[in-house]
């Protein structure tokens, strides 16, 4: 939120299951889960190994951030906008009216942040449809630092359910750059947008720069803490 007003949205043009948009800054490019699914298209498309290499990824490394292996986090999620399965892990903490919906107000235990300190995250629960409308975290910092506490709030103003519109018929207001990353092959550019390459710090073909994790995993290679993660072998035509 900048000035109450929402700066990013949702979108899903041309086929694809999630775009990104910062209006702010004239920027649009996928979203993580997005790019996710498009590497499981394209593994099976021309093979995994194929897209690893085409993606600078080590091969003695793994995982392979973007694989077609990746699982996304168990649910239940908690956060605004979200109808989670169970809450039973979450504390009540009050209840409250928001935007005419009476809701208990629930809260994950603390989660330790290290230097930063800890966070504790709020959740406004429709008591009736289980919706989550509102969220709230909290960071503390450690008693020796000079800093306050800060406060995230994300919360739903209205749902309006749409149809999902056809590709032919969306377009970006004019001057929009579009991310366009190699893995997205000759994707042409909805209409308003500027086709431009990814940043100089990423990685062509995918649009993201994963050199924090390959930093990290580099680190945790033959140590006690290495993280083992099962590749199924590849299917035959892709050997």
């Amino acid at each position: 939120m900048q000035n109450n007003t929402m700066v990013q949205d949702l979108l899903a043009p041309t086929g694809m299951s999630g775009m990104i948009w910062d209006e702010a800054g004239g920027v649009a490019n996928l979203d993580f889960f997005s790019l996710v699914k498009l590497a499981k298209l394209r593994s099976k498309q021309i093979g995994y190994n194929h897209v690893k290499q085409l993606s600078g990824w080590p091969a003695d490394i793994h995982p392979f951030v973007v694989s077609p292996h990746f699982k996304a986090p168990p649910q239940p999620r908690f956060c605004a906008s979200k109808v989670p399965k169970s809450v039973s892990s979450l504390k009540r903490v009050g209840s409250a009216v928001f935007e005419g919906h009476h809701c208990l107000i629930l809260q994950q235990s603390a989660r330790n942040l290290g230097s930063v300190g800890n966070m504790v995250d709020r959740f406004w629960w429709d008591v009736h449809t289980h919706y989550i409308w509102k969220e709230e975290d909290t960071i503390y910092p450690p008693p020796s630092s000079p800093n306050p506490p800060s406060r995230q709030v994300t919360y739903v103003k209205w749902v309006r359910p749409m149809k999902r519109p056809p590709a032919d018929v969306f377009r970006f207001p004019a001057g929009t750059r579009v991310v366009v990353p190699g893995i997205l092959g000759n994707l042409p550019v909805p209409p308003g947008g500027i086709r431009i390459k990814p940043p100089a710090d990423s990685s062509p073909y995918l649009g993201l720069s994963f050199t924090a994790q390959l930093r990290y995993l580099e680190s945790v290679k033959g140590t006690k803490n290495e993280i083992h993660y099962t590749i199924p072998k590849p299917d035959a035509k892709h050997k």
